[in-house]
């Protein structure tokens, strides 16, 4: 038996959707004005037009960046997704950017 994903799952699975497929249409449809994003090591980043112009610079500087969901768990009213990603601005090989899961 198959379970029913809850909307916040289908929202960020939509939402890496977009990112997979660089639609940054799809993302300022997705995100709220007051979106903020966490990044390890790094101040976050708050506001839909800040966060659409930061996602149209990371697809330009790195075109083959892709997310590779593992899992997704609900968290308190949040998704937490374990993952690894490929093509990022970490400039490794992909095969080991793929051994590196984060959430």
């Amino acid at each position: 038996m198959e379970r029913e994903l809850r909307p916040n799952v289908v929202a960020v699975m939509n939402f890496i959707d977009c990112i997979n497929r660089r639609d940054v249409e799809g993302l300022d449809a997705l995100m709220t004005d007051g979106h903020t994003l966490h990044v390890f090591n790094e101040e976050p980043l708050s506001g839909r037009a800040a966060m659409i112009e930061a996602w149209r610079g990371y697809f330009s500087s790195f075109p083959e960046y892709v997310i590779h969901p593992h899992e997704y768990s609900e968290v308190n009213e949040g998704v937490a997704v374990l993952g690894h990603t490929t093509g990022s601005h970490l400039g490794l090989p992909d095969d080991v950017e793929r051994a590196t899961t984060l959430i």
